[in-house]
């Protein structure tokens, strides 16, 4: 994922609204929109001798990083304050990561939207095996105190997401949407990996350089790639992240190929209700076809009906079909097992409750393409027309874990970041960019992830 990795399209459209527990009034899934950003991850920063030419002078962002705080509190290695980097250098991460803003200048058109477009090209070099990477680690503080998070699309090529070996190195860019005038300091957060502990990186974002050519000039829609993408293109030449405003999670796809079978587990998560808001969420495994017209999925929901006790529940959908309840009790901590199936034109959904031994499958009939598999938590929606502008609040589950996330395409069984086929990463926000939950870089081998609530 370097500097010569080419702009990524879209996948095919994903999540047409379904419907999860009618009686419930609950509805599921909608449309989503691309993303294409980036991110570094790595743990205590200090500065690389080899960058001393950098100013010592106190810029104006230097002054105001005082005034702008830090990110809000988290637990850390260190009760220091985090010094205030310069770009151009090199800052390490002793034994993980070096991080070093290249370059920062404008981007797009900011009469469009009032605000100042910045682009900020980022190298990232692995100190170890398997250093982490993510764009979800990026803020920019400005002036007035205000916080934002990078944006898709953005400057092209862009970071997503990923891990590199011992002397492997990324770049790209990562974008944001400030108020027009800074100044602007960029925020760093990068775990240690143990104990929730994690340090910060902050780098005064001075001097901000016009804005340089630009395969991607500014947000454009461009083509899903053709059934029979060629392999050469990185990912297969979808995006590796996708901004939605109701999805959390994973979906892979090979083009030109059939996932014959999907499976995950999950315990179910302990929804924490308050206020006098329905909020909801949802998680399930399933298998799409290529144009969004048909779903084919099952799994949990937990319901919030205002402050009152949660309740938790089984279901299965057909879609375009209304979503079936099942009849099976559900409890936070039941560890949960899902498969979606399909031979021919008979469709096999089945679901079991490791914990308490129930069980539950239908088999269905239906002539749809299997193209699609997803590993989802999601915030349902309240109608199946005007994709994704009808979500329901998003119950707070604090943190789902996924596991076992694996599916059979062409008679071959893949893990969910298989290097064979295309995985795409859904991060949950609101239209406005307030995050809602938080997807996790995989584990165990590509099988496993995290989803954790931010923000109803």
């Amino acid at each position: 994922m370097g500097e010569s990795t080419p702009p990524l399209p879209p996948p095919p459209p994903l999540g047409r609204p379904g419907r999860i527990v009618a009686a419930l009034g609950i509805v599921a899934l909608s449309g989503v929109v691309l993303v294409g950003v980036t991110l570094l991850a790595s743990a205590t920063a200090t500065r690389d001798p080899a960058s001393a030419s950098a100013a010592t002078t106190p810029s104006a962002s230097a002054v105001v990083a005082d005034r702008l705080g830090s990110p809000p509190p988290r637990a850390s290695a260190s009760t220091d304050p985090e010094p205030l980097h310069r770009v151009g250098e090199r800052v390490a991460i002793v034994g993980l990561a070096a991080h070093t803003v290249l370059r920062v200048e404008d981007w797009g058109d900011p009469s469009a939207s009032g605000r100042r477009g910045l682009a900020v090209r980022v190298r990232v070099e692995a100190l170890k095996n398997d250093t982490t990477f993510d764009f979800q680690n990026y803020q920019i503080f400005d002036g007035a105190g205000g916080v934002f998070s990078a944006q898709t699309p953005g400057k092209q090529p862009a970071l997503a997401y990923g891990s590199l070996r011992r002397a492997d190195e990324a770049v790209g860019w990562v974008t944001f949407q400030v108020p027009p005038e800074g100044p602007y300091v960029l925020s760093i957060r990068t775990p240690l990996g143990y104990n929730g502990l994690e340090e910060t990186i902050r780098v005064a974002l001075d001097p901000i350089e016009p804005a340089s050519p630009d395969p991607t000039p500014g947000p454009t829609i461009t083509p899903r790639p053709r059934s029979t993408a060629p392999t050469t293109l990185a990912n297969y030449g979808y995006p590796t992240t996708i901004d939605s405003t109701f999805y959390s999670g994973y979906g892979a796809t090979l083009p030109g190929s059939s996932v014959s079978e999907v499976h995950g587990e999950w315990v179910e998560p302990k929804a924490r209700c308050s206020g006098s808001t329905e909020r909801d969420a949802g998680f399930w495994v399933g298998i799409e076809d290529p144009t969004g017209n048909f779903l084919q999925q099952l799994g949990t929901l937990a319901h919030c009906n205002g402050g009152s006790a949660p309740t938790y529940h089984a279901w299965y959908e057909m879609f375009p079909l209304r979503t079936v309840p099942i009849k099976m009790a559900i409890h936070p901590g039941d560890r949960m097992r899902a498969t979606v199936s399909v031979t021919g034109s008979a469709w096999r959904l089945a679901i079991t409750n490791a914990t308490t031994g129930a069980s539950f499958a239908v088999t269905k009939q239906r002539s749809a393409e299997a193209a699609i598999a997803l590993w989802i938590a999601e915030a349902p929606s309240t109608s199946t027309t005007d994709v994704g502008q009808h979500v329901l609040p998003l119950a707070d589950y604090g943190t789902v874990t996924f596991s076992h996330c694996t599916a059979v395409v062409d008679g071959t069984s893949r893990t969910l970041t298989d290097r064979s086929w295309a995985h795409f990463r859904f991060d949950m926000a609101t239209a406005s960019g307030v995050v809602k939950a938080v997807t996790s870089v995989t584990s165990a081998g590509g099988t496993s992830f995290r989803s954790t609530w931010r923000h109803s």
